[in-house]
């Protein structure tokens, strides 16, 4: 109810392991979108990390399009450290973290009596998003099982 304890969750899926990382950030603009890639390569120092996401402005702004031609500087297009898709907003069909997104708020709606507090749904959500793998039709078409790599 009040409007100042708000978050807005960035989240990464894993979709070869199923798992999610998230952050929460005060509000999603471009500050927000480099700070949550930073967090994914801290997390995955040596991976390529492809991001598949919305059109959001901050999602591909002026100073993040700077940002990423920093970080892969000196790289091809086949070896970029972070490379981004860009896909249709709003399609969960297209969009595997909407997946997560519905189950973490399935979940906190079954707890939610016992929630005395902002704070505690959100401490509710990480617990979710922390204790599960997902899988799923949707998560398959950016990396079926059956691709050797």
């Amino acid at each position: 109810s009040n409007y100042r304890e708000r978050s807005t969750i960035y989240g990464g899926l894993d979709t070869v392991t199923g798992t999610c990382t998230v952050q929460f950030y005060a509000k999603a603009n471009t500050d927000a979108t480099i700070a949550f890639v930073n967090t994914l390569q801290h997390h995955y120092p040596q991976q390529r990390l492809v991001l598949i996401w919305d059109n959001a402005t901050y999602h591909k702004s002026k100073e993040f399009r700077a940002y990423l031609n920093t970080i892969n500087a000196g790289t091809t297009e086949q070896t970029r450290k972070v490379h981004c898709i860009h896909f249709a907003p709003n399609d969960p069909q297209q969009n595997p973290i909407e997946t997560v997104w519905m189950q973490a708020k399935q979940y906190i709606r079954k707890k939610y009596l016992k929630s005395e507090s902002f704070s505690t749904i959100k401490k509710i959500f990480l617990e979710y998003i922390q204790n599960h793998r997902y899988t799923g039709k949707n998560m398959d078409i950016y990396y079926p099982k059956s691709v050797n790599i």
